[in-house]
Formats: structure tokens, sequence, C-alpha cells
């Protein structure tokens, strides 16, 4: 030691652990080799964000991992770490809250943050209800989140960290929103190396294959559908550059040998100049040896681009056609035409992509009658997949807000708040039993199929061996995608 200087103790990197919380009914339900599981792609860019920040960074995915909740409470405690994320849907309330309970009395002074789709609307509520988060994380999370631990770290005020709650001499505090970020090739590639790798699957959709991830190529949607929250979490549609994404995907394939992709973009082909950019550009690189499929919309999509897509070996592009009645679809504010749903059908099978369609029943005002107009569409449309869902009122949709105003809403559990439950919401002349057998004869008439079978045979044979054809539509919605969780 030089003379006259003291040596001082190195300050330890703050330590987090970030959670993505076990739905333990989904992982229980399905047999192990044809479960489909997402990683947790936003937790591993917040992971990012916050280990080139200098911080140790640790994520545990309960749903990978097939973990209870004790499983992660031992977990967490048995790192005892500074600061716990954990990310909230909504029918997993619960769940969080019991895994935050758990760490706080097993480590107290482990500060607990939550985030996710469901905070976004409902941080208040959730701040009032649960006592031991001791933070909420409002919106798009990579930034805000650093700033909040930074700041509770280093002592700071806590005023001026943008997106956030807390508690202040007990009373809950809601600050100022901050900005979206404009320039996401800002942000550093998710920290996939934090993430059980070979637990992830890809949907059926793409043959179920392992090495497989998740891309985000933007974030936001333009359209404001009454049931989707989207465009009120991450507003209109930002895009990263044709080159970022490029590299992303680049690196995974050559780091992970990855096998299949999705591009989980609420609306990749929005902007066709840009979706053919990078289309060309995977041509290019050599990357279309990876199978993908992503998200489109009827009325944006052409010709030419879906070539471009067929090229990249896109297999799948997924449509929510939603309902089969033109006056619901009005009502929901989807804003297209049922003829508009044959032509870009039409139009991608021409291509030599499959298609995947998702539907909803049960949504206010339907009846009997706008429900069989919705099963009878499916059937008439050349589609490869389906997948039906009953229509859920999530927090922050206008559609939730619909349904408070005209009481419709039949439950305040958050548990209920899932795609195949009808506990949610009060329709006139159909009962909770009736929807429920409604939404199962959908599944089964759209298989079971002479033509749909054959196809399920030819493309998956495994999973109609394992499962056997009378198992098969009651699980199809599962094994084709990840859950559909809040939209």
């Amino acid at each position: 030691m030089t003379e006259g200087k003291i040596k001082t103790k190195e300050k330890k990197p703050v330590n987090i652990v970030l959670i993505s919380p076990p739905d333990v009914d989904y992982i229980n339900a399905i047999e192990t080799d044809l479960l489909v599981i997402d990683p947790p792609i936003g937790l591993a860019y917040v992971a990012s964000v916050l280990r080139d920040n200098g911080m140790d960074v640790k994520i545990i995915d309960g749903n990978a991992l097939k973990l209870s909740i004790e499983d992660v409470v031992e977990l967490v405690a048995n790192d005892a770490p500074d600061f716990v994320g954990i990310t909230v849907y909504t029918f997993m309330v619960e769940v969080c809250a019991k895994i935050a309970k758990g760490i706080k009395e097993k480590s107290q002074q482990t500060k607990i943050i939550f985030g996710g789709p469901h905070i976004h609307p409902q941080h208040e509520e959730v701040m009032r209800m649960i006592p031991f988060v001791d933070y909420c994380v409002i919106g798009e999370g990579e930034y805000p989140t650093l700033e909040l631990i930074k700041a509770v770290n280093e002592g700071n005020d806590l005023t001026q960290v943008k997106s956030i709650a807390y508690r202040l001499n007990g009373k809950i505090i809601i600050n100022q929103q901050r900005e979206y970020l404009k320039n996401l090739d800002e942000l550093p590639f998710p920290a996939r190396d934090l993430l059980p790798f070979d637990a992830y699957r890809s949907p059926h959709s793409i043959g179920g294959q392992k090495p497989f991830t998740l891309i985000l190529s933007s974030r936001g949607c333009p359209f404001a559908c009454h049931f989707c929250a989207c465009n009120a979490v991450w507003g209109n549609q930002r895009r990263r550059s044709v080159e970022n994404v490029l590299d992303e995907i680049e690196f995974v394939y050559k780091k992970y040998n990855i096998k299949a992709i999705r591009i989980e973009d609420d609306l990749f082909t929005l902007n066709k100049k840009w979706a053919i950019a990078i289309c060309r550009g995977m041509v290019e690189r050599g990357l279309n040896k990876i199978e993908w499929e992503t998200n489109g919309r009827v009325g944006t999509l052409s010709k030419e681009l879906l070539v471009e897509m067929r090229n990249a070996n896109c297999k799948s592009i997924a449509l929510g056609i939603e309902f089969g009645n033109q006056r619901i679809i009005d009502f929901a504010e989807k804003g297209l035409k049922i003829d508009q749903v044959f032509e870009t059908v039409k139009l991608i099978k021409e291509s030599g992509i499959r298609v995947k369609a998702y539907f909803m029943i049960g949504y206010p005002t339907e009846t009997k009658e706008t429900i069989e107009d919705t099963i009878k569409l499916s059937q008439r449309l050349d589609l490869d997949y389906a997948l039906f869902s009953l229509a859920t009122p999530f927090p922050g949709t206008r559609l939730y807000k619909y349904v408070m105003d005209k009481r419709l809403l039949k439950s305040n559990d958050w548990k209920d708040y899932r795609f195949g439950s009808a506990r949610t919401c009060s329709l006139d002349g159909i009962s909770e039993d009736d929807l429920i057998k409604l939404w199962n004869r959908a599944g089964s008439e759209f298989y079971y199929r002479p033509k749909q079978m054959l196809k399920i045979l030819r493309w998956h044979p495994k999973y109609v061996m394992q499962l056997g054809l009378k198992k098969a539509d009651r699980s199809i919605n599962n094994l084709l995608k990840n859950r559909m969780r809040d939209r």
C-alpha cells in the first residue's frame, strides 16, 4: 500500500433478482416435452440495462424451471438480494403477492418492485392492497427501474424518478410518467445468458423447436382496439433500425444456434418498407435458415411483403380476426371488414405461409347468434390454426371501463382474468355454462374437421400421438402459442 494513502473498502455491487412468476396451473397441465414457454424477454431487457450499469443481476423464470411459489421464495431468500423485481400479469396478482410476502418474511431488508402489464393501470390499487410491495414501475420499465434502484441505493430524492409509485409518510406517491424511449437502438440486447435457455420451445406452428427465442423489433401499435391495452401502455409504434434487428438475430443465431424465433411485435407488418428490409437482410446474412413467425393485421399485408417474408423463411402469420359478426367487429372498434379478412387470408396462403387466427367469444352485447357467426367464419376461412379465447376485460382497456360503467363486471377476483374464464363479464341471455360450451365447441368443430385433422396429423404427429386426438382440442390453444396473456 502506498504510504500516506488509506485503503478503502470497495463498495459491493447492488444485487437484484428479477422474477417471472410461475403459472402453476399451466405448467402442470401440459406434458413437459410439449410445453410451450416463452422466455421473459421484458425481464431480460431490464436485466441487461441493470447489468450494463454495474449491478449484479439474476433472473428466476418460474415457468421454465417449473417452480412452486415456495421454490421461488426459497431461491430468493438464499440470495438475500437488495432488490427483487416481479412481473405482474392480471391473473397472477395473488401469486405475486404471495411471493412478495414470502420474501419479506425471510429477507426483510429486500426491497420489492412490481412491474408488468397489470401494474400500468392498477399500480395505486396494488400499492394499497399489497403492503409487501415497496415500489411499482409503471409502463416501459428499463430506465425507470435503473433510476429507482440507483436513487434508493444512494439515498436520493425519489420525486425525481419518473414512472414509479412508492410510499412516503403513509401516503402513496405516483410520479410523473416518463416519455417513451424514442430510440430503441439505445437498449442493449436482452440478457438471454441469464435464462434457462434449454427450457424454451417454439410454438407448434413453427415446429415446437429448440433452441427458441423471441425478438422484439418494435414496440407499440397505432390502433386502439376496445379490448387491447397495447396502445395505452406502449403508445404508437416505435421501430428499431433494420441493422439493429438483424444484428440481434445474427447474434442469437451464432451464439445459441437458434432454430426458431417469434418476432413478438404487436404488428410487424405495419411498415412494409421496414419489414421488407428486415426480410431481405435475413436472406443476405444467411439467417433464413431460422424458421419464424410473427403478428400481422388485416389490411397491412401485400403480395410483395409476403414474398419477402416467405423468402426469409417465415412459416406462420397470426391475425387478430376476433369476431365473425360485423356489428361486434364495429362495436369493438377493430377497424376491419369481413370481406377484407377473406382477401388477406387468401393472400397469405397463396404466398405459402401458414395462417393462425385469434377469435374472441362472449364480447359485451353478443348473442348466441353472433357467437355462431364467429364459429362459422373460423371454418369458412382457409386457416391452419385457430385460437379461441373468452372475452376478458383487462384493466387499462376501454373494454374494462365499458363493463364497469355498464355494471357488467362479474368478478373482482383477478384469478378469473384469464382468456379461458367466463367469470368476468355478464352477457344478457347467455349463461356462464352456455358460454363455456360455445367456446369448447368452437375449438372442437374447427379441429375435428377431416381437412384440419389431416393437417395436424401431418404437421404435428408427435403432438397427436402423445395427447391423442380426443385431448387435442383442449390443449391446442396452449400448444400453438404461449398463453395469450394480457394483450
